[in-house]
């Protein structure tokens, strides 16, 4: 394996968060959604043509019909909305007392256990699909790591792992 892109990853991947809880998640991606698009001049279907969206993917995220939308679906809408996908899935809360969970990043990282989480998170996902966008692997690198860092875990969760990805919703191209 070459670690040549290792600490690139290391500092994109820990950049950006993704909430656990899956209720609260939705929650919040549609109070978020309706808010920031109640702050622009676009109908939810012009709004959904606009961020290359299928028909009716941000309507069923507002009516709860979409329960985990994926992950690249949340990235277009933050992309259209000009914000990020931390700030669309995190609580009102959260977002007024900044950034408190980076504050529980460790002051120095375990290259052994990122590497473990690299290794893991692209197997797995490359059992899913043979390529997969950037944000979505620097994502699911992210969370396993930080979930193993905050349980005091020094390897990588299978179950977890699989459990997030099957999560994000990514299916088979």
């Amino acid at each position: 394996m070459n670690f040549g892109y290792f600490f690139p990853i290391l500092f994109i991947v820990l950049g950006w968060i993704v909430l656990q809880n899956e209720g609260i998640m939705i929650e919040n991606l549609q109070k978020n959604i309706r808010k920031r698009l109640g702050q622009t001049n676009w109908s939810v279907h012009a709004f959904e043509k606009k961020a290359g969206l299928k028909p009716s993917s941000i309507q069923n995220i507002l009516l709860g019909r979409s329960k985990r939308p994926g992950i690249d679906v949340v990235h277009a809408i933050a992309q259209e909305l000009d914000c990020t996908m931390e700030e669309l899935l995190a609580s009102a809360e959260s977002l007024e007392n900044g950034n408190q969970k980076r504050d529980s990043y460790p002051e120095f990282l375990s290259l052994a256990l990122f590497r473990q989480v690299v290794a893991i998170a692209a197997d797995l996902l490359s059992q899913k699909q043979p390529t997969i966008e950037q944000d979505v692997l620097f994502s699911v690198i992210e969370e396993v790591y930080m979930y193993s860092i905050k349980n005091g875990l020094d390897q990588p969760d299978p179950s977890f792992v699989k459990w997030f990805i099957d999560f994000i919703n990514i299916d088979k191209k």
